[in-house]
């Protein structure tokens, strides 16, 4: 009985250890009517509970990503706070409209 359980938490260890988490996701926020960019808005990445700025530019860097499907939650002091699920694999360039 012990060595099925046993197997079973090595083979569930292995995988948990042998997800990429190392993937980065580049993005830039604009402005939904004209393409400006939005610079300091606070994109939150759900999971890793990740809080970023955007720069001068409108973009941003969210670093350690796994390879899977996060929601991202966007807000802006001059726009309506928006929901995006964002799929990474790999490094990964989304543009986000505000």
């Amino acid at each position: 009985m012990r060595l099925p359980f046993i197997l079973m938490v090595m083979l569930v260890s292995t995988y948990v250890y042998g997800q990429n988490c190392e993937s980065i996701l580049y993005g830039k926020i604009i402005d939904l009517h004209d393409g400006s960019p939005l610079s300091g808005a606070t994109i939150i990445v759900a999971g890793p509970e990740t809080a970023v700025l955007s720069d001068l530019d409108g973009s941003f860097v969210v670093k350690d990503l796994c390879d899977q499907t996060y929601n991202l939650q966007v807000s802006h002091p001059e726009c309506s706070t928006k929901s995006f699920t964002v799929r990474i694999s790999g490094n990964t360039t989304k543009t986000l409209r505000l």
